[in-house]
């Protein structure tokens, strides 16, 4: 059982949300609560209403109003959530972990997608992302390959908010002869900067990244 948590900044969030729901679903899974937040200040009241840590806390002042004292208690989130989905930029991301602990949801398995990562080690601004799990092309989450290597040296200047669009180019010269021969071949893949890439039945190229966790504010594969 999965639920939702994203910024409503525009269309982008919703195609996202549609997707993974749509996808999710086809799995035979369920998608069981969804909630959204505008601004950073709405976001706390996103979360516990996805937590619904609520009722729990009245259920706490209904047996203490029948015994007649003051019982110790602690909110619980709900118990039929697996995991929270998150579609969030990376700097609303450091605001989200530190509230499902503060909601008694320390445990609750947070996932994402590359938007949660800007690509640029930095431990200290990532720290309140301890624990998210997402994925991102391997250029970004693995030991630098020749080529990465080459790339950096060649180019030492290059912004590093581009580097996907880098990665995206060194995949697009490797697979412009390779094309022919993976049409021919349709079990065959190409690992390459962006993912492990397949060609469907369909001509239409499909990317399976590689999946990361925060730890000590490293993005670790």
């Amino acid at each position: 059982n999965a639920a939702i948590l994203y910024q409503d900044n525009g269309e982008w969030s919703l195609r996202v949300q549609r997707a993974f729901t749509q996808q999710w679903e086809a799995l035979g899974k369920h998608v069981i609560g969804t909630a959204s937040y505008k601004t950073s200040a709405e976001m706390e009241g996103a979360v516990k209403s996805l937590l619904q840590t609520e009722g729990s806390t009245r259920r706490a002042q209904q047996i203490t109003q029948v015994v007649g004292e003051n019982i110790a208690s602690e909110p619980r989130p709900r118990a039929d959530l697996d995991f929270v989905f998150l579609i969030t930029p990376g700097e609303q991301a450091r605001q989200v972990k530190p509230l499902f602990d503060f909601h008694y949801a320390s445990t609750m398995p947070l996932l994402g997608g590359s938007y949660l990562y800007s690509g640029v080690a930095n431990p200290d601004a990532n720290h309140d992302l301890e624990s998210i799990e997402f994925c991102d092309i391997p250029w970004i989450l693995n030991t630098p390959s020749a080529m990465h290597i080459a790339f950096n040296k060649a180019w030492p200047g290059a912004d590093p908010r581009l580097t996907r669009f880098n990665a995206l180019g060194v995949d697009a010269y490797r697979l412009a002869d390779r094309l022919q021969a993976m049409a021919k071949m349709p079990e065959s893949r190409l690992y390459g900067a962006t993912g492990i890439i397949q060609l469907d039945n369909q001509g239409r190229l499909n990317r399976a990244l590689t999946w990361a966790q925060f730890q000590g504010g490293i993005a670790q594969p």
